[in-house]
C-alpha cells in the first residue's frame, strides 16, 4: 500500500509532467505565433509560459522537501535513492519511471524554448538593423547618398537629410 509521503511524490511528479505538457503546447504555439508573426499574441503566451514555470518551481521545491535532499547534502539523486529504499519495488518503479519522463519533458522544453528564444533574438536583431539602416544611425551599415554636389558618400550621423 502506498503511504502518504509515497503517494505525494507521485502526485506530485504526475502534476509536474501535466504542466510539462502544457508547457510543451505553449511553446509549440509560441513557435508557430512567430512563423505567422504574430506579435501581439506573444505577450499572452508569455505570460501563460511565466504561470506554469511558476507553479512548476513551487512543485519541484515541495518534491524537494519531501524528498528532504537538505539531509544529503542538497544531492537530489542521493535523496531520492534513500526515499526509494523505503518504498515497494512496484513504488520504486513508477516513481523511477514517472522521474524519467519529467526529465524528457523538461529536456523537450528547455529545447524548444531555446529555439524560440533565439528565433526572438535574431528577429529583434533583425529589426534593430533595419532601424539603424534607415535612420542612419549604423556606420558599418550605412547606405551610400548623394549629397547637393552629386557625390557619393555614407549617410550622416545625424540622419538628417543634406540641404541643397
Amino acid at each position: 500500500m502506498t503511504d502518504n509521503k509515497t503517494g505525494q511524490l507521485i502526485k506530485f511528479l504526475q502534476q509536474e509532467i501535466t504542466m510539462l505538457d502544457s508547457l510543451l503546447t505553449l511553446l509549440s504555439d509560441e513557435k508557430q505565433t512567430l512563423i505567422d508573426r504574430n506579435y501581439e499574441s506573444m505577450e499572452k503566451l508569455a505570460v501563460e509560459k511565466e504561470k506554469i514555470s511558476a507553479l512548476l518551481e513551487r512543485s519541484g521545491k515541495d518534491r524537494v522537501d519531501l524528498l528532504q535532499v537538505d539531509k544529503f547534502d542538497n544531492e537530489p539523486k542521493k535523496a531520492l535513492q534513500a526515499f526509494l529504499q523505503q518504498t515497494s519495488q512496484q513504488e520504486a518503479q513508477q516513481i523511477n519511471q514517472l522521474n524519467t519522463q519529467l526529465a524528457e519533458k523538461i529536456g523537450l522544453c528547455r529545447e524548444k524554448n531555446l529555439i524560440n528564444g533565439q528565433v526572438i533574438v535574431a528577429n529583434i536583431n533583425t529589426r534593430q538593423e533595419i532601424v539603424n539602416i534607415l535612420s542612419g544611425h549604423n556606420p558599418e551599415t550605412a547606405i551610400n547618398l548623394y549629397n547637393s554636389t552629386g557625390t557619393v558618400k555614407n549617410s550622416p550621423d545625424t540622419g538628417k537629410h543634406e540641404e541643397a
